[in-house]
């Protein structure tokens, strides 16, 4: 016999109640994952008619390794990364909190949004923001994720504008003004609007690049990549680097090429006094090569923004700012 209309349930409503009940066991293992303190955490930002909202939260674990003989450099590498890892976990979560502020009607040029006041929507983001960057090591584990494309635009494009803010004091580059003063009047809230902004700050983004050649001793191999590693990992967390590419030869065993880039001469300098980088240079002194190193410095003709995705442009921008140091 013909079942009840009130105890049908249309496809639409069927469709919603999974995909509430899959949301919600989304955010529990999320949560499970947390209390473990995870490796990693990945979020993504969409609008809804409700707004900015948390819709994906996805946590990734590195792969255990079974291999025999594992280097135990590279697991006290492991257990000294564990801590920086912890604390982009703990950001990353904190920065979804600014998503309570940045509602559809809220954005830049609107009145709702009413930035340059105290009342509105950019107040109350801007605090949250703030408070979420208050330490050097956050404004690094920030511009880390901004460049690995793990902040959402809203918050890159929010953390540009109280950074311009506070180098306005002082001095301000005409380009990063001018971007200023557009994303103030709402010209960046289209879907290609953190690009448009890059393209508009690039100019004033000095870059200082090199490529080094290197051909390692056989038996020595093992121990340049165990060096190389370290440098790698401290490299790419330094606030003014661009780039730290490295691989070896397909065509000459034991030969390793490497594209570093980095926003300005500082920014080389600053990676040259990092303590990885000194012991990189003891390494150097054991006679490791079978041939002098080869590093020729050069001036890029393409603009940042041509070479790197929006994000990793908008955290040179930060970078040139001296975000990291005095923040936003």
């Amino acid at each position: 016999c013909a079942q009840p209309r009130a105890a049908q349930a249309s496809p639409e409503l069927c469709e919603r109640g999974a995909s509430r009940s899959r949301n919600e066991r989304t955010l529990q293992a999320s949560k499970s994952c947390a209390a473990r303190c995870t490796p990693d955490l990945f979020f993504l930002l969409r609008r809804s008619s409700g707004g900015l909202c948390l819709v994906a939260l996805r946590v990734t674990r590195e792969p255990r390794n079974t291999r025999r003989g594992h280097s135990r450099r590279r697991v006290a590498l492991r257990r000294r990364n564990a801590s920086s890892v912890t604390r982009m976990h703990r950001l990353l979560l904190s920065l979804a909190a600014t998503t309570t502020a940045l509602q559809p009607m809220a954005t830049w040029g609107t009145s709702s949004w009413n930035w340059g006041s105290a009342v509105g929507g950019a107040h109350d983001a801007a605090r949250e923001l703030r408070g979420a960057l208050s330490t050097e090591p956050a404004r690094l584990d920030y511009l880390v994720a901004l460049r690995q494309g793990r902040v959402s635009e809203a918050s890159a494009k929010l953390c540009f504008a109280l950074t311009c803010q506070r180098a306005a004091r002082t001095s301000l580059a005409a380009p990063f003004e001018d971007g200023y003063a557009k994303l103030v009047r709402g010209e960046y809230e289209s879907e290609a609007g953190l690009a448009e902004l890059a393209v508009r700050c690039a100019p004033a983004i000095d870059r200082y690049n090199l490529n080094v050649q290197l051909c390692v001793k056989p038996e020595r191999c093992e121990e340049f990549l165990d060096v190389i590693r370290n440098n790698a990992v401290s490299t790419l967390r330094e606030p003014r680097n661009l780039r730290y590419a490295w691989g070896e030869s397909a065509t000459t065993p034991h030969t390793w090429h490497f594209q570093e880039s980095f926003v300005g001469k500082r920014g080389f300098d600053e990676h040259c006094v990092m303590p990885t980088f000194t012991a990189w240079e003891a390494f150097v002194g054991t006679s490791p090569f079978t041939a002098d190193p080869s590093v020729q410095f050069y001036v890029p003709t393409t603009s940042v923004a041509d070479d790197h995705a929006p994000s990793v442009v908008v955290a040179a921008t930060l970078a040139s700012m001296e975000f990291a140091e005095k923040g936003c």
